[in-house]
């Protein structure tokens, strides 16, 4: 594979990683009584972990789970970011920034899990058996560029691990 087409695959997860980022802060969903269909809460991605003070109808218990799981998205990102730009910059294969590449992988896939288990999480501590969530479009964006950004970090860590043909460390270095 050619330098330029792992680049690209690069820039897709990290930008992928990047939405994932940056969508924490709009709604994912609508905590609605099923009853009487009003909505309780809107609730945002990061408030599901970092919960919310406020008022006694305004406030959410956050999830220290969730919490640990979304921040090590974020921390994926930054590594994502900073491997990027190794790629493209560097000539040598060091070590360390597969490594630091490699600590993506866990880090989507805990915040794929953080949207996964969101909602239960957020049930247990702060709805009713009455309450249902109404699922925006971000959460399911949210999940669709965490898992392309898990499976896209695979696939790179194992190709770049297993090149070792020296026409592909010529084209990857």
């Amino acid at each position: 594979m050619q330098k330029k087409n792992i680049i690209a695959l690069l820039i897709i997860s990290t930008v992928c990683s990047l939405v994932y980022s940056v969508l924490l802060f709009l709604p994912y969903f609508l905590d609605v009584n099923k009853l009487t269909q009003s909505v309780n809460h809107i609730v945002y991605g990061y408030q599901i972990g970092f919960g919310v003070k406020g008022l006694s109808d305004v406030s959410i218990v956050g999830s220290g789970l969730v919490l640990i799981c979304q921040l090590f998205g974020m921390v994926a990102f930054i590594f994502s970011i900073i491997f990027l730009i190794y790629f493209i910059v560097s000539k040598k294969r060091i070590p360390i920034m597969y490594f630091f590449f490699g600590l993506t992988i866990p880090g989507m896939a805990l915040a794929a899990t953080s949207l996964m288990v969101s909602w239960p999480l957020y049930q247990r501590l702060n709805a009713t058996k009455n309450d249902v969530a109404s699922y925006t479009w971000v959460y399911f964006v949210s999940v669709v560029v965490t898992i392309v950004s898990f499976l896209i970090n695979c696939f790179l860590l194992v190709y770049l691990a297993t090149s070792t043909r020296k026409k592909d460390k010529k084209l990857i270095s």
